[in-house]
């Protein structure tokens, strides 16, 4: 029987302890990877629910706002028929002039609380494709990670190769006789 190199027969041990370890550490880091991503997704679904809670809120006080000025008209409309018809001007074209000013500063009231809506709404739709752009770095940075470590998992491999030989070498001749 041939002299037994049991340096490489330890380098080929070491070398495949090495390799064992390096498909552990891909496959770890790929599952973490996998889990930072999906809890990164999660915080984004938060957060968008929480955009959808101001966005409500937001055109519920729009709503509200846009009733408040239909109440001013009628306040304002009431207490000018008050005062035309205590002057006893309630048929003079002055009514009809106040009614018309009335109308348009709650047009131009409406307005503007229209066009604030319509912002918000832009906004919160900004926000939303915010959102969606944060999941899909999720996603590619867990499948950077992943690639990673696959890369060293490989890179582990091939380094490891020449040792691997030497053990191949050492142990042919005790398991082949030759």
């Amino acid at each position: 029987m041939a002299d037994t190199d049991y340096g490489s027969i330890f380098g080929g041990l070491g070398a495949l302890t090495s390799v064992g370890g390096g498909i552990f550490s891909s496959i770890s880091q790929s599952e973490d990877a996998s889990k930072v991503a999906s809890i990164q997704k999660n915080i984004v679904g938060l957060e968008m629910q929480a955009e959808k809670q101001r966005k409500t809120a937001m055109e519920l006080n729009a709503r509200r706002q846009m009733m408040e000025q239909v109440r001013i008209g009628q306040r304002a409309r009431a207490m000018s028929l008050n005062t035309a018809t205590n002057q006893g001007a309630q048929f003079s074209s002055a009514l009809g002039g106040a009614y018309g000013g009335i109308a348009g500063q709650i047009s131009t009231n409406q307005l503007g609380v229209e066009q604030n809506l319509s912002i918000g709404e832009n906004l919160f739709s900004i926000n939303n494709s915010i959102d969606q752009q944060k999941i899909a770095m999720a996603d590619a940075k867990s499948q950077e990670a992943s690639d990673e470590a696959f890369g060293s998992l490989f890179k582990g491999i091939g380094s490891s190769v020449p040792a691997l030989g030497k053990l191949g070498m050492s142990i042919a001749p005790m398991i082949f006789g030759v």
